[in-house]
């Protein structure tokens, strides 16, 4: 079993990887856009289109410039957190006078594979995405300068800040055909996530199989989204057959939105009676709200949720901050922006108690 918290932190260092994949990218459409030149030129759109293709090709090789170095922190990434896990499930197995199931490499290999390709497919659409956008704000800024709404200098501050705001991000398919479109730093952290845990529990269900263990006791956390709010924190059946435990399916188990689902940060290990880890005492208060901001009581997660919307507004203006430094132009205002997004996340922490995550309000590695 892997705790949410562990989960989260699970995404943390690839999330880095990528941040200063995605801070490179905009640096170089801000410094594109900014060589186009003048917006009241007639030729400017021409310059515009011809460059993209440019730097849709450039985008492709700096994403291939990464990619050892993410295929890489992925497989650390998976060993690292698979093996708590098996250590946490194999204790509560000897404590029990059990013998543990070796772990199942196969599993291992077969998510961690998985995961990589998947992570790969979607960072190669921001190539195409990044040109959509670069052609977008150049456009943008034509129309500013062209209708005499802004001046060149500033039409080309407000395409930079809106690249800036935007981010860079990936396109997804569904099965039923449907684009999904996520922020790279949002597809990375939801598809590691789900990756890793799907990967310790499917290790975790397999040795139950082996030591013909049918319980299972599943994580808690506070925040967790109504449906699964109902259920987290309790022991199960696996069978659905052990008299006086409900059956494990009622977790959603294999659904999108069940556990273990897209983005899911609960997991369970096996369950071999004794003391619970989560007793309904806990698990009753487990949202109260205990966390005073401006006049305002928050629930854990409501302060969690904040604090990380104050993250990343740091990150945008530290993004723009680097653009503009790019394009060569000024940074006193964008530094200004970072210096006052920094004084709330400061702010709120002092208020909530809560620690600041500086690590959080970074960019790149």
């Amino acid at each position: 079993m892997l705790t949410p918290e562990e989960l989260t932190r699970a995404s943390d260092r690839l999330t880095d990887i990528y941040s200063q994949l995605e801070k490179e990218i905009i640096g170089e459409m801000a410094s594109l856009i900014k060589a186009l030149g003048d917006p009241d030129d007639i030729d400017y759109l021409a310059r515009a289109y011809k460059d993209a293709g440019l730097f849709q090709s450039d985008v492709t090789r700096l994403i291939e410039k990464y990619d050892p170095i993410v295929q890489k922190e992925i497989k650390e990434s998976f060993e690292k957190y698979i093996e708590k896990s098996v250590n946490v499930d194999n204790e509560i197995i000897k404590k029990a006078g059990l013998t543990p199931a070796l772990a199942n490499e196969q599993i291992l290999l077969t998510e961690l594979n998985k995961t990589a390709n998947t992570l790969r497919n979607l960072t190669l659409t921001t190539a195409a995405t990044s040109q959509q956008q670069f052609i977008n704000q150049a456009t943008q800024a034509y129309i500013r300068v062209s209708t005499g709404a802004f001046d060149y200098n500033r039409a080309l501050v407000l395409s930079i800040n809106d690249l800036a705001r935007q981010g860079i991000y990936t396109v997804e398919y569904t099965g039923s055909g449907k684009v999904v479109k996520r922020t790279i730093e949002g597809a990375v952290r939801a598809n590691i996530i789900t990756g890793i845990n799907q990967t310790a529990t499917a290790i975790t269900a397999d040795n139950c199989d082996k030591l013909n263990i049918d319980l299972v006791e599943v994580s808690a956390h506070s925040g967790a989204r109504p449906t699964h709010a109902e259920w987290q924190g309790k022991v199960y059946s696996r069978s659905g057959k052990t008299a006086g435990y409900p059956p494990f399916s009622i977790c959603g188990l294999g659904e999108a939105d069940g556990i273990m689902g897209v983005n899911c940060r609960h997991s369970y290990s096996p369950y071999l009676g004794g003391e619970r880890m989560y007793t309904d005492e806990y698990l009753k208060h487990l949202d109260d709200e205990k966390y005073k901001y401006n006049g305002k009581t928050l629930t854990q997660y409501q302060a969690e949720q904040q604090q990380r919307a104050l993250e990343r507004s740091v990150r945008r203006y530290k993004r723009e901050e680097y653009a503009m430094g790019k394009a060569g132009l000024s940074t006193a205002e964008a530094s200004a922006k970072v210096r006052q997004a920094q004084g709330r996340v400061r702010d709120f922490t002092k208020q909530t108690g809560l620690r600041r995550d500086l690590d959080r309000e970074k960019i790149g590695i």
